[in-house]
């Protein structure tokens, strides 16, 4: 096949990913063949795209041979956009690979399958060395939103990377879990203005009324993106007091900020016609 019917080729396969009919399923497993690598990464693409169960005994062996690193994290991500719970060994077996992009890819996937034997897989990644693989084991706890997980992402809004800590409040904030919010509302005082953003979107998700005190002294900060939080946490959470100082911030001198007061004061005046 020359380089022009190879293009051809690639530009329908990644039609078929997009439309989704799961009756490409036979003639995308054949490529998997291929001997170009662009070609059959596209095949696997549009296979996990599709979503039709009939490709994974074929991905999860091909997971087990396959040599390049793109294509495996692309088997990878395909199985996990697949979400069968047979596929879980060879995903944990993935989540120690050497490779840390392959790692990354493995929490991802198994995030996507909602499985205890994922949860616990994933607790034990919070410990790891590599900052960016307990990123983002904490954003795939807090997609799986098992409340088992609560505990031991709590200790990692303590963590000295940045970025993990960031991601284990938003974590928090998706498991939903009461138990983390002192540890949130702490980091609502932490002088870094993501961390409190974070934090006020986590307490707002959550929606604990304890916290309302500790939102609306933020409210005159600086930072308007940061009041637009705060504005947005006090509509999830609601209440009285919620709408009382909702409605002292209409005045904002922020046009984002006060867009973010109407939208909260729309949803807790709907609230109460309810």
């Amino acid at each position: 096949m020359d380089d022009s019917n190879i293009d051809v080729v690639k530009k329908a396969v990644e039609s078929l990913g997009e439309i989704g009919d799961e009756r490409a399923v036979p003639h995308l497993l054949n490529m998997l063949n291929s001997e170009n690598d662009r070609l059959r990464g596209l095949s696997i693409w549009a296979l996990g795209s599709i979503g039709d169960e009939s490709a994974i005994n074929e991905l999860d062996r091909r997971l087990m041979t396959e040599n390049n690193p793109l294509i495996k994290k692309t088997i990878i991500w395909s199985l996990g956009e697949i979400g069968h719970k047979s596929v879980i060994e060879g995903l944990i077996e993935n989540f120690y690979d050497r490779d840390p992009s392959v790692r990354i890819v493995a929490a991802n996937a198994l995030a996507k399958l909602n499985d205890k034997r994922a949860v616990l897989e994933l607790l034990r990644g919070l410990n790891h060395p590599d900052p960016d693989m307990r990123r983002f084991v904490a954003e795939a706890l807090g997609k799986i939103g098992d409340k088992l997980a609560t505990k031991y992402i709590i200790p990692m809004v303590s963590d000295d990377n940045p970025n993990v800590k960031n991601a284990a409040i938003k974590a928090l904030g998706m498991i939903g879990s009461e138990k983390g919010i002192h540890d949130l509302v702490r980091c609502l005082y932490q002088k870094d203005i993501i961390t409190k953003r974070c934090a006020a979107w986590a307490l707002g998700e959550i929606g604990t009324k304890e916290v309302i005190p500790d939102l609306v002294k933020l409210l005159s900060h600086e930072d308007q993106t940061l009041r637009g939080e705060i504005a947005a946490a006090l509509g999830k959470i609601g209440g009285k007091r919620a709408m009382k100082h909702l409605l002292e911030a209409k005045e904002d001198e922020d046009p984002w900020v006060r867009k973010h007061v109407e939208i909260a004061l729309e949803k807790l005046g709907h609230e109460k016609e309810m």
